[in-house]
């Protein structure tokens, strides 16, 4: 409930943003010990560049420096 209430100004104020969900868990690494900031660059990196912006703005939103 925390990540949704963190995450849901930004959904709303980029609505495109939802598109992003289509990349998330795209890669093959599933490994549930992965870091979360990890999990977040992975998806960064599976999602279109359209995307990638918003991405690191979700990436700031849990105090994480933007993926390279």
């Amino acid at each position: 409930m925390v990540t949704a209430r963190q995450l849901l100004p930004l959904f709303e104020a980029h609505p495109a943003g939802w598109e992003a969900l289509t990349a998330l868990n795209l890669t093959r690494d599933r490994d549930p010990a992965k870091p979360f900031d990890r999990h977040l660059a992975d998806w960064s990196a599976a999602a279109p560049e359209t995307q990638r912006e918003f991405l690191r703005q979700v990436r700031s939103v849990f105090g994480f420096k933007p993926s390279p």
